[in-house]
């Protein structure tokens, strides 16, 4: 069986859009590069565990949404092939 991602099954997550707001990819860019120059990341091209959750926290905080691990690593992910 795969993971949960919530205790409640019936939430459903929203889908995270980028697109409302242009300056959300540029503070999360400059996020994920304040993470990588505190060495919070881990052996591969990911980041660690401490570098996700304040990458998460920071970047809610700012844009004031609720993005999860989730939907901030699949931003990283597109990011990384574009």
């Amino acid at each position: 069986m795969g993971k949960k991602t919530t205790s409640n099954p019936e939430v459903k997550k929203a889908r995270a859009d980028w697109d409302i707001n242009p300056t959300w990819t540029t503070t999360f860019c400059n996020l994920c590069v304040e993470q990588i120059q505190a060495g919070n990341r881990t052996k591969g091209v990911g980041f660690s565990t401490k570098g996700w959750f304040n990458l998460v926290t920071k970047f809610c905080d700012e844009i004031g949404q609720n993005y999860d691990k989730d939907q901030l690593k699949s931003r990283w992910d597109v990011l990384k092939g574009d």
